[in-house]
């Protein structure tokens, strides 16, 4: 399964420099959009499924957490990690009260990029794996028929 990335900087540049050089499908995933306000983001993400979004903390109008708080808010199955040029632990602390999973610093380290995927495909694909055993499970005690069974995903 390849896992939908999107992008978030209000520097094109930092959004083209990280989708070209890090090596999304060696680790299982792809850029299917970049954003370069929290506005653009929010369409995005209305429009299409994104597993992981990569977002700068500071960007003018709306930042970083204001993303984190409205993917939450709209209760998105999406994992977050904030990228900051600012190694503040006030940042850190708020990004993870909004479900940041992951706080990295500018300019980023691609290895360490590449390393968190590895991680978050492993997630990923365990949360598909128990709700396809759910699903399954769930259609053996519910459905009468083939008809009945519903596809839950």
């Amino acid at each position: 399964m390849i896992y939908q990335v999107l992008i978030v900087d209000d520097e094109e540049i930092v959004c083209r420099g990280m989708a070209q050089f890090v090596k999304w499908k060696e680790h299982g995933f792809e850029v299917a959009a970049i954003a370069t306000s929290v506005d653009e983001a929010l369409l995005i993400l209305r429009k299409m499924h994104i597993d992981v979004v990569f977002t700068d903390i500071r960007m003018p109008e709306k930042s970083g957490i204001d993303l984190l708080r409205e993917i939450r808010e709209q209760k998105l199955d999406t994992q977050c990690v904030i990228l900051s040029g600012y190694s503040d632990f006030d940042y850190a602390k708020e990004a993870m009260r909004y479900g940041a999973v992951e706080y990295l610093t500018k300019p980023v380290n691609l290895r360490e990029v590449e390393q968190f995927l590895d991680r978050m495909r492993t997630k990923l694909n365990n949360w598909w794996k128990r709700d396809w055993i759910i699903q399954d499970r769930w259609k053996v005690c519910c459905c009468q028929s083939r008809e009945d069974m519903p596809v839950l995903i």
